[in-house]
């Protein structure tokens, strides 16, 4: 079972995130034959502190498309606020959307874990 740290500067309620991906989560880990009590840190930043670390983190501009990445060696998803997507491509997103959003961001993370796993570097 996957537990949830959410670092949160958005307008949205933390057990509304967390609600919907442990909805969800067991269906990822299963697809990825993962059992896990891994700990997600989830970011929720700012638009210009998403853009900072995102460009930080990545080497590499920000564009509107780009609302979420991940950092596996930290088991990290960062996200951008949900009050700053009005500055995207995604301007009128609901929030469910943002919710799957979420969950995007965490099926690369699993993925990530699994083909560290499965895949180490010497293969």
């Amino acid at each position: 079972m996957l537990k949830y740290v959410i670092y949160n500067d958005s307008s949205l309620e933390n057990s509304n995130i967390i609600s919907f991906l442990k909805q969800n989560d067991q269906e990822v880990l299963s697809f990825f034959n993962i059992n896990s009590n891994l700990t997600i840190n989830i970011i929720i930043e700012r638009l210009p502190i998403f853009i900072k670390n995102y460009q930080n983190n990545l080497n590499q501009d920000w564009n509107k498309y780009e609302t979420g990445y991940i950092d596996d060696e930290k088991n990290t998803i960062h996200i951008l606020s949900y009050d700053d997507f009005y500055n995207t491509y995604h301007k009128n997103i609901s929030e469910e959307d943002y919710l799957k959003i979420i969950l995007h961001e965490l099926v690369h993370l699993i993925n990530s874990i699994y083909c560290h796993k499965n895949y180490p570097p010497d293969y």
